[in-house]
């Protein structure tokens, strides 16, 4: 179909998200313009608008991007939490991950509500705070945290998804590695 894509690592990793139509053939694909090493994606949602996010983590505290205007810098020198939104046409809107912090982060799990907001579910390590920017952050109580976090359409992050969820009768449910996002019926 002609569509091609180049990361932006050449030695390593690079996380690729790749659009199809219902007869196979592909639409878009979008990679990693930007980052020090290797890059990894490890979900995918997409709401009703046709709208994709994606999480993941990338290594290294060079800026990760997926075009000039949507990238995020990295924090720690190994691994570092990342989630992006794609229009339906593949046009990166905005990359976030977390904007201080003294150890690592990882995002594996995503899924959106029909309000417009995304819920990633991860992990963060060590015993320091961590902010994730809009006044955002947590301290680490142990050297592994799981970390249920919301962001909204824009891409500001929330940290209480659940207080969110209860006005709107819905029920949460993952761990570090997935997130699931329900609504409540005959509750």
């Amino acid at each position: 179909n002609g569509v091609s894509v180049s990361g932006g690592s050449d030695s390593w990793t690079n996380g690729t998200i790749v659009k199809y139509n219902s007869a196979g053939l592909t639409q878009w694909a979008k990679s990693t313009t930007a980052g020090a090493d290797e890059s990894f994606l490890y979900e995918i949602s997409a709401d009703d608008a046709g709208n994709v996010f994606s999480v993941g983590e990338f290594w290294g505290i060079a800026e990760i991007g997926f075009s000039a205007s949507a990238k995020s810098p990295g924090i720690y020198s190994q691994y570092n939490a990342w989630i992006i939104k794609l229009n339906s046409t593949g046009v990166p809107q905005w990359v976030k991950s977390a904007v201080s912090g003294s150890d690592q982060t990882m995002y594996a799990g995503v899924t959106n509500d029909s309000a417009g907001n995304i819920y990633v579910a991860g992990e963060f390590r060590g015993s320091s705070a961590f902010s994730f920017g809009n006044g955002v952050s947590v301290t680490a109580p142990a050297s592994i945290n799981a970390l249920a976090l919301k962001y909204t359409g824009d891409g500001s992050a929330d940290l209480e998804p659940a207080s969110d969820l209860a006005s709107s009768n819905s029920l949460i449910s993952g761990s570090s590695s997935s997130i699931t996002v329900l609504p409540a019926t005959g509750c």
